[in-house]
């Protein structure tokens, strides 16, 4: 019986070393194969600026920060989801911090289930408004979920959408006679799920508007109550196919264009770009196409009254490792000026996109291509007319993404997640760089 024992014994412990070999030489070839490059090597790094401090807030689960505002004291409110220790759901979450981020409160708000805010934007009255999902009627699909605010967190009204099925914000914005328009989707609309609802200053929906598309993922007001929102749609004309631009003359670093290629997508998708005016009546779109799965994220007014827009092209919804970064320059038509295209090696995406002082902008996202990490935050600045003045990274051995970028007191501040720091498998992050140079 000992023998049969100790030969078990001895078995058990020969399967044990084989697979510990097995699990170090698959890490091991991993990490060659998605190895980020140096950050040192980006274009124009000498020239960007350094982080100031960052935080990190969470629970043992997942957290995330999804909007960021500049606060008129130096401070800063954060927007997103995290975990509520009593109950152990996801909520919306407001936490307002100091200027050194220095938390001062958080407030979560429930919903009717599992809910996450996707945006967030002061109110004239010093308050907040948050915009996102939260879980539909019987534990299914999502609602749209909106909550405003006081100064300090505190809850005067909401709405929540009460659908059958998928609705959420991903964007919100102040409108015409101090109420609020929210951009995001609804599945139930057979027409689209490109979806726009108004909202008047107490909360009531005074219009709902569906177009064809997927979805909207933000919006700016323009003038006259006039909105701009911006997405994404599976209808691509076959006009603007042939204007596909090739990644080799838009990226004068080196790139390997084999590491990149994700062949062919199963599915495709263009930039949607729609104006409505205060009725919610369209009055024109526009369709931006690269190649691939593309997705706008972000759009901002310029000083001449056109637009720059920015996403991901080059990919595919299934294979984010071909993304690229791209902006599109726009008119006040609607016309492209120009295009600007970013990544390295692996999957780049930009969320979000300001417009400087100088002409140029700033863009944020998320880098597999350079960095420490499974991914970094990505940020690099382009001039007036899409050349790159300075990128970096920024993150640890972990993953960071980087959802919004807004100027700060003397910087910038960029909010999102990290798995690299903190307790949990993702927490909310906040990032103070330094004020960025030309």
């Amino acid at each position: 019986m000992d023998s049969i024992l100790e030969r078990t014994e001895d078995t058990l412990k020969k399967i044990t070393l084989y697979l510990v070999l097995i699990a170090a030489a698959m890490s091991l070839w991993t990490g060659t194969l998605f190895a980020q490059a140096p950050r040192n090597t980006m274009p124009g790094f000498e020239r960007a600026p350094e982080p100031i401090w960052s935080r990190h807030f969470g629970s043992a689960e997942d957290d995330g920060a999804y909007a960021v505002l500049a606060l008129d004291d130096g401070g800063f409110a954060v927007a997103g989801d995290c975990i509520d220790l009593s109950s152990e759901q996801r909520q919306m979450c407001l936490m307002r911090l100091g200027k050194h981020g220095d938390l001062i409160f958080t407030k979560q708000y429930a919903g009717s289930g599992f809910s996450s805010a996707r945006s967030l934007q002061t109110t004239n009255d010093g308050g907040f408004v948050l915009a996102g999902s939260t879980r539909g009627p019987g534990g299914t699909g999502t609602d749209l979920y909106v909550v405003k605010t006081d100064h300090e967190g505190d809850v005067e009204w909401y709405r929540i959408s009460q659908d059958r099925g998928a609705d959420f914000s991903q964007d919100v914005v102040h409108a015409r006679g101090g109420g609020f328009v929210s951009a995001g989707g609804n599945a139930l609309d057979l027409t689209g799920s490109y979806n726009l609802v108004k909202m008047n200053k107490p909360g009531t929906v005074v219009w709902t508007r569906n177009f064809p598309g997927e979805q909207a993922n933000a919006i700016i007001e323009i003038s006259n109550g006039r909105l701009i929102a911006v997405g994404y749609t599976k209808e691509i004309p076959d006009e603007i196919r042939p204007i596909n631009v090739l990644r080799e003359q838009q990226m004068p670093w080196e790139v390997d264009p084999a590491k990149k290629d994700t062949g062919l997508c199963r599915e495709e998708s263009a930039w949607l770009m729609t104006e409505v005016d205060w009725k919610g009546v369209e009055r024109h779109k526009w369709t931006y196409w690269h190649s691939g799965y593309d997705v706008a994220h972000a759009v901002t007014l310029t000083e001449d009254g056109g637009y720059v827009l920015a996403g991901s092209v080059h990919g595919c919804r299934n294979r984010p490792e071909g993304y690229d970064c791209w902006v599109v320059r726009a008119d006040s038509t609607g016309d492209t000026l120009w295009t600007a295209q970013f990544g390295g090696a692996y999957e780049d995406q930009a969320y979000s996109i300001l417009a400087d002082a100088d002409g140029g902008f700033i863009v944020s996202g998320i880098t597999r291509s350079w960095g420490q990490g499974g991914a970094d935050v990505l940020l690099y600045k382009l001039d007036g007319r899409g050349v790159v003045l300075w990128s970096t990274t920024v993150g640890g051995p972990g993953d960071e993404i980087g959802y919004d970028v807004q100027f700060a007191l003397e910087g910038l501040c960029v909010s999102g997640t990290t798995t690299s720091y903190g307790s949990g498998d993702t927490d909310m992050y906040l990032v103070k760089l330094e004020a960025p140079g030309p």
